[in-house]
């Protein structure tokens, strides 16, 4: 779609895009009040976090709480300035969420060297998976380690027994170590990342039976796996940046009333 054709048949983006202009060619005015963002504010937007989370906050998350705080006035105020709640009797948090949806709608194209660079980030952090076969022995198989031991030993001199049970997971996925800990046991997930690919090793016990792990195949993500993961991030971190605009541009006086004990709140460039 052209963006005349978007500009026409979304009324909020043309406002967005229309103040931009506004804000660029027209003297900047001090605001009515000041930005003021209290301590009950604050508190309430941390234990709600905390509860959303399941674990206390870092400083680093405290700081972005009262970013969101900060950004949330300021786009509500942007958004009615723009009267985009003019007809629409909704509260703060909407105003300001259709801010964000307006401003994250008029980001550009993303560059795809900016995604494949991105991409390229998340495969060399990205932890290398392996694809197994496995022999499984139920535990209340009558003697499930000497059942276990002969497979071993077949297994050893070349020949390819059927598991006496089926194992309980797929064979044909990728498995990450924490991932494969956790549905297979510990003692299968180091089996897998040690031995040679294509060596079988001794019977593990684990809580649901006795394994013999044969490594097939080691990898790491490939970048096509996480290209759109790797998009999305380039998006949100735009859209971002434009909300941090809006709000370096709106010229307010930003007050934080921050709870006693903690930090001054500092804001600028890049904070947001």
């Amino acid at each position: 779609m052209a963006i005349a054709d978007v500009l026409r048949t979304n009324r909020l983006l043309h406002f967005v895009v229309l103040g931009g202009i506004l804000f660029a060619v027209a003297p900047r005015e001090r605001s009515e009040r000041p930005v003021r963002v209290t301590v009950g504010e604050i508190e309430r937007a941390w234990r709600t976090e905390q509860a959303r989370s399941g674990h206390l906050l870092s400083a680093a998350e405290k700081q972005r709480v009262v970013d969101d705080l900060v950004a949330d006035e300021v786009l509500y105020r942007e958004g009615r300035r723009l009267g985009v709640d003019g007809s629409d009797p909704v509260v703060r948090a909407r105003v300001a969420e259709s801010m964000r949806t307006a401003l994250a709608a008029a980001v550009p194209p993303v560059d795809p060297a900016e995604v494949e660079r991105e991409a390229a980030v998340l495969v060399a952090a990205a932890p290398m998976r392996v694809k197994i076969d496995a022999w499984f022995v139920a535990k209340d198989r009558p003697e499930a380690l000497h059942v276990a031991e002969r497979l071993a030993a077949e297994i050893a001199v070349g020949q390819t027994p059927r598991s006496p049970d089926a194992p309980p997971i797929s064979l044909g996925a990728f498995y990450m170590e924490d991932t494969l800990a956790k549905v297979a046991g510990l003692g299968v997930a180091q089996a897998a990342f040690t031995l040679p690919v294509g060596t079988a090793g001794a019977p593990v016990s684990s809580a649901w039976g006795i394994w013999i792990v044969r490594p097939l195949e080691r990898r790491p993500l490939a970048t096509a796996e996480v290209r759109g993961v790797a998009e999305e991030m380039v998006r949100r971190r735009k859209a971002a940046a434009e909300v941090a605009r809006v709000v370096e541009r709106a010229g307010a006086d930003i007050v934080v009333d921050m709870p006693l004990g903690e930090a001054p709140y500092h804001h600028g460039p890049g904070e947001m």
